[in-house]
């Protein structure tokens, strides 16, 4: 019997992790295959957010450090 207030884990989607690993790569990609995104620079800013907007869209609480720390939390 399931407790209250407790809820399952979320569940992995395989196929939109793939995907989102995928985008990740092409931002900031490099001509050889690899990826650069140094600190602060526009690739790395647009990078943050759109992982900030995945975040968001799963549901979870997104706050930034002043360090520019990205953290995210699933309520309860």
């Amino acid at each position: 019997m399931k407790e209250q207030g407790t809820s399952a884990p979320p569940r992995v989607d395989g196929k939109r992790l793939l995907a989102n690993l995928n985008e990740l790569a092409t931002l900031g990609a490099t001509p050889e295959g690899g990826v650069n995104r140094p600190a602060y620079s526009d690739v790395d800013l647009r990078t943050r957010e759109v992982v900030r907007d995945w975040m968001r869209d799963a549901g979870l609480e997104v706050r930034i450090d002043t360090a520019g720390n990205t953290f995210a939390r699933r309520a309860g």
